[in-house]
């Protein structure tokens, strides 16, 4: 028996654990255990990212919500011997529980993952702004070039700039931008010999 008055933690459940332990090592591209928890330690400073991770936590260790908690926790299994101990001595936990933690085990990754996706889409793109569409002059060009022929031809100018969209993989708005941007360019070369 460990501490409390339920048996200690089977076998079974102990490779359980340690089996979703091995895959989380894998799916983050880790080389060990102790990698995984030295990037937790550094991941813990972002608040955003501490919030997460320990909330998750709390699925599985009462209390690990707690910055205090946690980082005890983390201490006391910071290196895979220690993880190991840590799990020789605990109770067995009712089914009910035991479903829960392999659960949280299971999806923490994914969890974690979502949760990126959705913070790093309201982050801004980096200085400077995202790459530029259609930024090719030379490109352009040509595209203003099919313009003018397609609309010699009879086809309305947004029709052709949107059929020009579609295969450029590009907004109609882009287009349009580019359009006008050559355009001008084209008029001041001329204005200007």
């Amino acid at each position: 028996m460990s501490q409390g008055l339920r048996p200690s933690l089977t076998a079974e459940t102990q490779q359980e654990v340690l089996k979703h332990l091995y895959r989380l090592i894998e799916d983050t591209g880790s080389k060990s255990y102790e990698e995984v928890i030295r990037s937790v330690r550094v991941a813990m400073r972002n608040r955003v990212f501490a919030g997460v991770v320990r909330n998750l936590a709390g699925m599985t260790m009462p209390g690990a919500e707690q910055p205090e908690k946690f980082d005890e926790y983390l201490s006391r299994i910071e290196t895979e011997e220690k993880f190991k101990s840590l799990l020789r001595g605990l109770d067995e936990p009712k089914p009910v529980e035991r479903r829960l933690i392999m659960v949280a085990l299971k999806r923490g990754i994914p969890l974690l993952r979502a949760f990126l996706i959705r913070t790093g889409k309201k982050l801004p793109p980096a200085r400077g702004g995202p790459r530029e569409k259609l930024s090719d002059p030379v490109k352009v060009s040509a595209i203003v070039d099919e313009i003018w022929d397609s609309l010699k031809e009879g086809e309305t100018l947004r029709s052709v700039q949107e059929r020009i969209g579609r295969r450029e993989r590009v907004s109609l708005k882009t287009v349009q931008r580019r359009y006008r941007e050559e355009m001008k360019r084209r008029t001041a070369n001329r204005d200007h010999p």
